[in-house]
């Protein structure tokens, strides 16, 4: 908190195949955060389809009501959209 966190994990729904962990890792380095701890409060799920997407938002929001979320990103949240209709 500290450092200005939300005191939460991240779950990350990747629509496009852009996830990169070696990124994470960069951005814990430079804050001097412990790389392992950083990753291990990211959970990751790559969606292929919209109707993927929407089964992996459902599955998010149960584990949202079990666990501190501080943070859901859906990058992108429109283009699987955008190629399937």
């Amino acid at each position: 908190l500290e450092q200005g966190g939300g005191e939460g994990k991240c779950l990350y729904i990747d629509t496009e195949g852009t996830f990169r962990p070696q990124r994470l890792i960069e951005i814990a380095q430079r804050f001097n955060m412990d790389e392992q701890s950083v990753l291990d409060n990211v959970n990751y799920a790559r969606a292929f389809n919209s109707d993927h997407q929407l089964q992996l938002l459902l599955h998010a929001s149960a584990m949202m009501a079990e666990s501190r979320y501080a943070l859901l990103i859906v990058d992108s949240a429109t283009a699987l959209y955008r190629t399937d209709y």
